[in-house]
């Protein structure tokens, strides 16, 4: 005898009253500026869902400018340069496998939103969420939230359950929820578990001081803002026709600084293993699906809990990716191990190793940003890191 699941029941409604409102659209924006002030063109997709018979679709400003994630975080325009972006082409990658050229036309960087709206309407009023039906939730409430599948899964509907655990009142109201499970990333929709659209699916996140782009030592959270206030800023959107360019982003974009400190006059500088990455040993698997494989052994000091250490490091994505590397930036990266400044495939797969020694860490999502995206690092990557110990030395705590 089945058993009865409220749960799935709202689920499976919900995701066939909306799957259609749900898009996924590429963007090419260029960057220009950085630490060797180059002007390079990046494309990449992201998802939002559209809100009226228009076409109008919401999504979030970090899916059209993921450097603008950074604004704000002290300290790197010295190290990085000043960073700037454009928007170059947004396509809506129709139902049918057509491209839809599209525009951005609204862009409110404090709320992290973005809208965007096709070049010709559409022919055809398409699905869409009508965001006057939108309902609260409290702490503990269960929430949905509708995305698309990538490309793997023919970008097909998709449903994820997790649930609301705290809310932020001020400056304006957001809802927290506990990371989604299987499904969902910024730019989604959520609703409550009476089926009522809550908000957009969105991130905050603040770095400290000491971390760098790609590792943690940042608090990150997923939130959700509510419907009623990405409807009014909606109301904001302008016509295709009134846009005579895609609107600006923030004027100044910084990207994290790290710890490190600048080197005295006439110091030399350490230099890293150029060489391209050749593991000597086996495969080791440790806990939590950390893998990791050695280059170079090293002679120097065994790295512990509580060491300030100083590496040399390359970020890759699976595919081969670069999304950061201090051997770049001619500086290496200085933190102290195991007590959070860096993501925990760092603090675990780096303890143990010796100075002078040269790993690659292959480090899962759970150990790595875990559902939420992170600038070119799409949500649920699994990471690898080619990291080279310059130094360590004990810490003062």
């Amino acid at each position: 005898m089945a058993h009865a699941d409220p749960t799935a029941d709202v689920a499976r409604t919900i995701i066939d009253k909306y799957k259609d409102a749900v898009v996924t659209f590429n963007v090419v924006i260029k960057v220009s500026g950085g630490p060797f002030q180059d002007d390079e063109n990046t494309e990449l997709e992201a998802q939002g869902f559209v809100l009226d018979a228009s076409g109008l679709i919401v999504t979030t400003n970090a899916a059209i400018d993921p450097v603008s994630m950074m604004a704000g975080i002290p300290g790197a325009e010295e190290r990085l340069g000043k960073i700037t972006t454009k928007v170059v082409s947004v396509r809506i990658l129709g139902a049918n496998g057509d491209d839809i050229p599209a525009k951005v036309v609204l862009r409110d960087t404090d709320r992290n939103l973005a809208f965007i709206r096709p070049l010709t309407p559409p022919a055809t009023p398409p699905a869409f969420v009508d965001l006057k039906t939108a309902g609260p939730a409290k702490v503990g409430d269960g929430v949905y939230v509708v995305s698309k599948m990538g490309k793997s899964g023919n970008r097909g509907p998709q449903i994820g359950f997790t649930r609301v655990s705290g809310q932020i009142e001020r400056p304006r109201l957001v809802y927290v929820i506990q990371p989604v499970s299987g499904a969902g990333s910024p730019g989604n929709l959520v609703f409550n578990d009476q089926g009522q659209p809550l908000g957009l699916l969105n991130f905050r996140l603040s770095a400290s001081r000491r971390s760098s782009f790609a590792f943690g030592g940042s608090d990150s959270l997923e939130v959700v803002i509510p419907a009623d206030d990405v409807a009014e800023i909606a109301q904001e959107a302008p016509q295709v026709k009134d846009v005579k360019e895609a609107p600006e982003p923030a004027k100044k974009v910084e990207a994290p600084a790290t710890s490190t400190a600048a080197p005295k006059a006439g110091a030399a500088k350490p230099k890293f293993d150029a060489r391209p990455f050749k593991a000597t040993g086996a495969e080791v698997t440790a806990a939590g699906g950390l893998r990791y494989q050695d280059m170079t052994l090293g002679t120097g000091r065994v790295v512990k809990a509580g060491d300030v250490v100083s590496v040399w490091y390359t970020g890759t994505l699976k595919d081969g990716t670069k999304f950061d590397s201090s051997r770049d930036r001619g500086e290496p990266f200085s933190f102290t191990l195991g007590v959070g400044e860096v993501m925990p495939g760092w603090d675990k797969g780096i303890a143990g190793m010796k100075v002078g020694g040269r790993r690659l860490l292959i480090i899962p999502p759970g150990l790595g940003y875990g559902s939420t995206a992170a600038g070119p690092i799409p949500a649920n990557s699994t990471l690898k890191f080619d990291v080279e110990i310059v130094d360590a030395k004990p810490g003062k705590g």
